[in-house]
């Protein structure tokens, strides 16, 4: 997965959409034009800029001497727009050699000139490339509220290339978000309007995007395909910063296809691209690419060879994250050398950056490998204390892969420690985040393919409108050339015969009749396909709402259903082998359980089968009137034990009078919900109350409000926003491990959905949490 995001990072590195002047632009002439050109004025500014963009890719430090000598005519001459290129310009030079600072620092203050003399396209171009810095640090939604911004000012300025590019940039981020439909939806877009302006770089940067999205899907054979398009367009180009990059991207599927030596030679011409303009980020991937080669292939001297000198050039660049990577991947090399102490340096080097960054996917890759290394020289004690903290740190972010790594290394510590129970417990973890890590991977390739499925339907669809449009336009050019040739034929004649101008003159006024006739045909067309389009999108609407139910159902039945009968069977074993050797206080606990785990499997069933029928509408909305006090109590009572399992107190604040009209089974259901998740919330000793009340809303109508509100964990505000709907799709943890799946939630918002209700929740982490239905009441 971090060679996809290198993919997309090192793409939107080097593809820019002001780096796309170079080729088209005759260097040895500007450099004529501006020795012949002795006047300091504003057209020596421009002349100075223009040269220095265009040679950039090729000779940077020659441009950074252009772009200073601009600026400072610029400044003497107090040119804001001339000193505004300049300093964008400065920005690209900056970007090439990797100093993001300084990129942000000159792209901010081009920007704010580009603003005051209203230089909408200066403008674009620099929040471009201000969002891309945004981007790789980390901060998608900023970066995109930028690249937006630009989009929006391409299209009203009509500008065909900054919006090929535009759209283009767009798409890798769009891609690297995981919206492959809007990824691919822009990147045609870009290479379409890209051909229109037959501008072969930005051709070859749409290419390479399609590259980097069917790759990221692994569609690798339509990845190779794009890639060796936009590397021959490049090479041929003379642009060798982007052709570098084209030839890494090359080399990384022929070496998933097992073409070594081909690959290996794409990162050969990528390297020496690299080094021919000074291109450090490009050497410092293909370094890392032909370390991983090398790697794949056995050949663990070269790779690390390559690793080592990608180490060096991060170190110079000064990217942290790039160098805490090739530490860690120097690591992996010398572990499978068994150079066992070497590898734990390298791994603690890895992990001092990692921790020093915040990166805690690097601190916990380093915490595995030095788990590994130590359990390969049987050190089982340290190897336990590596894998434990791994563990720990998988658990808090939820990442399944390197929990399932951290938990496997941590069950082979722990046996061989003696300490077969926990190993046990951790294999059975080990197993289970490996199935979720299958079905992941299996519902991730049925999504790729639903995307590209909906990529193509809507093609055709949008090629479809366009040939009608086409149609509707040749049939009026049709009649419009009818109409002139019939006037044209009118005024001959009228020179002739008045008999025939008359004549003529009845023609033109049936044609004129016949026209008004067929474009009120083309306009009731036009409403008719209006009226398709609008109910094919609402079709598609609960296609999607019908596929995110059929989605839940069957992760629940997957992962959440299966869970507890992997509890129960594993039991059911352990007693089945062991009664007679059991008291039988061991074997009531076992039965406990046994009884627990089922009812709580029970619990869910019913709830998912509650679900699916109110996804059928089989569940019928039946009316009656209820006394809440009664309906709270009973369910009060039937909770009361599994509270007082944890010493929770369950209170009921509800009016011995209180009555409402509702449908009973559905309130019984959110009531009970509501509270059980409260219960599963609430640590031992908290409590939880049942408030029933009567009140007058904004709009003066009654509302029955039904209030549970607990002591317990809280509830994170990113959770909060997705509590309630099908997105929310995760699956937690109560304060005694117990499961839950967000079905209950789902449930209680359909019901109260069916009672033209609402339901809210407040909550604060670690305060508790407070849930509020309110129903209008009616007598």
């Amino acid at each position: 997965m971090r060679y996809k995001f290198l993919l997309i990072f090192i793409f939107l590195f080097c593809f820019d959409i002001v780096e796309f002047t170079a080729q088209t632009t005759h260097i040895d002439s500007l450099r004529n034009i501006i020795q012949q050109h002795t006047s300091v004025d504003t057209n020596k500014v421009k002349l100075l800029n223009k040269l220095g963009g265009a040679v950039q890719n090729i000779n940077p430090d020659s441009s950074l001497e252009y772009i200073n000598r601009a600026y400072v005519i610029a400044d003497s001459l107090n040119y804001a727009s001339g000193m505004a290129e300049a300093l964008f310009l400065a920005s690209c030079y900056h970007y090439i050699i990797s100093d993001f600072d300084k990129v942000l620092e000159y792209g901010n203050k081009s920007l704010d000139i580009f603003k005051k003399v209203n230089d909408k396209r200066g403008i674009a171009k620099t929040l471009i490339k201000i969002g891309n810095i945004h981007y790789f640090q980390g901060d998608v939604e900023r970066a995109m509220k930028y690249k937006h911004e630009a989009l929006e000012i391409n299209q009203e300025l009509h500008d065909t290339l900054a919006l090929s590019n535009t759209y283009a940039n767009l798409g890798t981020n769009y891609c690297d978000i995981g919206d492959f439909s809007r990824a691919l939806e822009y990147e045609e877009k870009a290479l379409e309007l890209a051909k229109a302006t037959k501008h072969q770089q930005s051709i070859s940067y749409a290419l390479n995007n399609l590259g980097v999205v069917h790759n990221v899907m692994g569609n690798y054979p339509k990845a190779l395909e794009y890639y060796q398009k936009s590397f021959h367009i490049d090479e041929s180009q003379k642009n060798y910063k982007d052709a570098a990059v084209a030839a890494s991207n090359v080399a990384f599927i022929l070496n998933i296809q097992g073409e070594y030596d081909e690959a290996i030679s794409f990162c050969q011409k990528g390297l020496d691209y690299s080094e021919q303009i000074g291109f450090k980020t490009g050497l410092t991937y293909n370094y890392e690419y032909l370390g991983l080669i090398y790697k794949t292939k056995g050949d663990y001297n070269k790779a690390w060879e390559n690793h080592q000198k990608a180490l060096v050039l991060q170190t110079e660049i000064g990217n942290k994250t790039g160098l805490a990577n090739a530490y860690k991947d120097l690591g992996e090399i010398l572990n499978l050398q068994e150079k066992y102490n070497e590898a734990v340096k390298f791994y603690n080097n890895s992990l001092s950056i990692g921790k020093a960054i915040d990166n805690k996917q690097i601190v916990m890759k380093s915490y595995v490998g030095l788990s590994l290394t130590y359990l390969k020289q049987d050190d089982y004690i340290n190897a336990q204390k590596y894998s434990q903290i791994a563990y720990v740190l998988a658990n808090d972010i939820g990442n399944i892969d390197l929990i399932a790594q951290s938990a496997e290394l941590l069950a082979k510590s722990k046996a061989a420690l003696g300490k077969h129970k926990e190993a046990y417990d951790l294999y059975t973890v080990f197993k289970n985040m490996s199935d979720s890590l299958f079905n992941e991977e299996n519902v991730r390739s049925i999504a790729n393919l639903e995307y590209q499925y909906k990529f193509e339907k809507e093609k055709e669809l949008l090629k479809i409108e366009q040939q009608k449009k086409d149609a509707v336009r040749a049939e009026e050019e049709k009649l419009q050339k009818m109409i002139r040739n019939s006037l044209l034929v009118g005024v001959l004649l009228m020179l002739v015969l008045v008999l025939v101008i008359l004549h003529s003159f009845l023609q033109k006024s049936k044609a004129n009749l016949l026209l008004a006739e067929q474009k009120k045909q083309i306009e009731d067309t036009n409403e008719e396909l209006i009226t398709q389009k609008e109910e094919i999108q609402v079709v598609a609407q609960e296609l999607e709402k019908a596929n995110k139910t059929k989605d839940k159902f069957f992760s629940i039945i997957a992962h959440d259903l299966k869970s507890p009968f992997n509890g129960l069977i594993g039991f059911t074993e352990l007693l089945l082998e062991n009664h007679k050797s059991y008291d039988h206080t061991e074997r009531e606990t076992y039965l406990q359980y046994i009884q627990d785990c089922s009812l709580k499997t029970y619990n869910l069933l019913d709830n998912l089968l509650t679900w699916a029928q109110s996804q059928s509408g089989l569940v019928k909305f039946n009316p009656e009137k209820i006394n809440m006090k009664s309906l709270v109590d009973d369910i009060i009572l039937l909770l009361s034990e599994t509270a007082g399992n944890k010493n929770i107190e369950l209170v009921s604040d509800t009016q011995d009078d209180l009555a409402l009209n509702a449908d009973k089974n559905m309130l019984h259901t959110i009531i009970l919900n509501l509270v059980s998740n409260a219960i599963k919330f609430t640590p031992k000793g908290g409590s939880i109350t049942v408030k029933s009340l009567i009140e007058t809303n904004h709009s003066k109508q009654k509302v029955a409000k039904i209030i549970v509100k607990d002591t317990g964990v809280g509830i994170p505000a990113e959770i909060q926003r997705t509590l309630f709907t099908l997105n929310g799709n995760y699956t937690t943890t109560g304060t005694n491990k117990e499961k839950g799946t967000g079905l209950g939630l789902l449930l209680c918002k359909e019901f109260v959905d069916q009672h033209d209700g609402k339901i809210i929740v407040n909550s604060q982490v670690n305060k508790g949490s407070e849930f509020e239905v309110s129903i209008p009441f009616f007598n």
